[in-house]
């Protein structure tokens, strides 16, 4: 547990005894006249927490309060894993810029054991193993960042904004190779982002925050059994017939783009019926789980 003082931090060997992953009681920290986390109140016990906010909404405060890099001005907080056994990769890591990108690597397999993935590192980051870090561009330099959590089978990975600064195609390598990683560890992972899609990819749960405080708790796979989202190839003329029907709807912005959230009803199938008629094609129509239903009031 942590607490407002370091007296009250107890040994960190115990929380691996605890029945969850997270748990926050009237936690909050403040840095002189600016409140970071705001009486913030949660536990759960899943194996896949998402923290998802706008910048500047307290996600990476409250990622170094779950780890002791920062005490809470008052309430706790308890992370159910040991230390030890806990990979974490900061908004802004803090790299040893005189070594190259070789001996980082060479580092990396001394403290943690070998890549569980059957990969080539090197491979992987197409970098000259001569480079030193300090010369390396911000892309660069977050992909070095990003290579502790495949090395041993760490208990749980802690990402702040994993992928800021990566390009579109070394984006995508890295979310594969960091599935199949959790997947063969059996790691648990909680990650901090304000990208709907990394979210929707890893988290089984999502605590959604802004200015330091929690907005909703959702789970990712319940479905809202009231409300579909509707993909349609022609979204004002649908709209247009829904409006004349007098039929209610909401506009979201969601993971693959802008789609129609409506709730079932006989006047609703007439007009899709009607939409198709005229040329209109259907691309999907499906439940909203609860991190969408959330999202279109965030």
């Amino acid at each position: 547990m942590q607490s407002g003082t370091r007296e009250a931090n107890p040994q960190l060997t115990s929380r691996s005894k605890l029945p969850y992953l997270l748990s926050c009681n009237g936690l909050s920290k403040k840095f002189d006249k600016t409140t970071a986390i705001d009486g913030l109140n949660f536990s759960t016990q899943v194996s896949r927490l998402g923290l998802f906010g706008p910048n500047g909404s307290g996600k990476s405060t409250l990622l170094k309060l779950m780890l002791g890099i920062l005490y809470p001005s008052s309430g706790t907080i308890q992370l159910g894993i040991d230390s030890s056994k806990i990979r974490f990769i900061p908004d802004f890591p803090n790299l040893p810029k005189s070594i190259t990108v070789d001996e980082w690597l060479e580092k990396l397999e001394k403290m943690f054991g070998d890549i569980p993935l059957n990969i080539d590192i090197q491979d992987v980051t197409k970098l000259d193993g001569n480079l030193k870090l300090n010369e390396l561009s911000a892309g660069q330099s977050r992909l070095i960042a990003l290579l502790p959590v495949f090395y041993g089978k760490p208990e749980l990975i802690i990402l702040d904004e994993p992928t800021n600064f990566l390009d579109m195609i070394i984006r995508e390598k890295i979310i594969k190779l960091l599935k199949q990683q959790i997947e063969i560890s059996n790691s648990k992972i909680i990650l901090a982002s304000h990208k709907m899609d990394e979210i929707a990819s890893f988290c089984d749960s999502v605590l959604m925050i802004d200015k330091g405080q929690m907005v909703a708790s959702v789970s990712m796979s319940l479905k809202n059994r009231e409300n579909y989202l509707l993909h349609v190839d022609n979204m004002i003329s649908l709209r247009e017939m829904l409006d004349s029907s007098d039929i209610d709807y909401k506009s979201m912005d969601t993971i693959t783009g802008n789609a129609t959230a409506i709730q079932m009803s006989w006047a609703f199938w007439k007009v899709i019926h009607k939409f198709t008629k005229s040329g209109g094609t259907i691309e999907s129509l499906r439940l909203i789980n609860d991190f969408e239903a959330v999202l279109g009031e965030f």
